[in-house]
């Protein structure tokens, strides 16, 4: 799943502390979240759990998804161990 970025998505996402090149993959028509083996850039495993470390400031395709408090590409990830990401 492409995450698409509007506007307001990137300055959310700015005022976490980072800047576009590091999280906008412009690669596409539409500016979308960068991914890094299929997964979100922002997909952090930690004690073989999957997070996202901009919850709070997550674009509102992820936030919308479909009408669920988390994203559901968290629950894709198997982990047997942090050496897999």
């Amino acid at each position: 799943m492409l995450v698409k970025l509007g506007r307001k998505d990137i300055e959310r996402i700015r005022q976490a502390g980072f800047i576009d090149d590091y999280f906008v993959d412009e690669k596409n028509m539409m500016p979308c979240l960068k991914r890094i083996n299929g997964y979100c850039i922002f997909l952090d495993i930690k004690e073989g759990k999957a997070h996202c470390r901009i919850y709070p400031f997550r674009p509102r395709r992820c936030a919308g998804y479909p009408g669920k408090d988390t994203c559901d590409l968290i629950r894709h990830y198997v982990v047997n161990s942090r050496n897999d990401v």
